[in-house]
């Protein structure tokens, strides 16, 4: 059996899976691929294998966990500012998966190869962190269960960095 925190993580994963799918769906059935990729301009080069691109990489991403674990504690301690939090934190999770689904409908197999491994660890880490702010939210998440989901956000965040950095499968030409 799942624990809450990992149940809500699921749910996160599985709707910015939702989004992607369906964006990457609408390119696809728009008959619009060529131009989109045309448009994005994807160069698909090898891994740079620099441990400071890996630096680059977890800093960036580790950032938007980051703000959702903060997020978590000021939904705590401000529960009046639950509705802005929810929209911003749906607006991000939103934006971001279409943005990969219309990279996913233009370039089709070769991106999803390209992002397979280092993708689901960074889905991973940021469902994590989602996951949090859903029990957050609910005033269901004690203190420890935050220290837990954030190493574990911030752990899957760097780890999915050293991956697309030193490996990114499927990225070479």
């Amino acid at each position: 059996m799942l624990s809450p925190l990992l149940c809500a993580g699921v749910r996160i994963a599985a709707a910015a899976c939702a989004v992607c799918a369906a964006v990457a769906l609408c390119v696809v059935v728009s008959g619009e691929r060529r131009s989109v990729r045309a448009e994005l301009g994807f160069g698909f080069p090898s891994a740079p294998r620099e441990l400071a691109d890996a630096g680059v990489i977890a800093a960036h991403n580790g950032r938007y966990a980051a703000a959702v674990l903060t997020a978590c504690l000021a939904v705590s301690w401000t529960p009046a500012l639950r509705p802005l939090l929810d929209t911003a934190l749906a607006a991000l999770l939103g934006f971001n998966a279409a943005v990969i689904g219309v990279a996913l409908g233009a370039y089709g197999p070769r991106l999803a190869a390209a992002i397979a491994l280092h993708g689901t660890l960074e889905l991973a880490g940021f469902a994590i962190a989602g996951g949090a702010y859903l029990r957050a939210r609910r005033d269901e998440l004690a203190r420890s269960e935050l220290a837990r989901a954030a190493c574990l956000a911030l752990g899957l965040v760097c780890a999915a960095a050293l991956v697309e950095a030193w490996v990114a499968p499927g990225a070479r030409t």
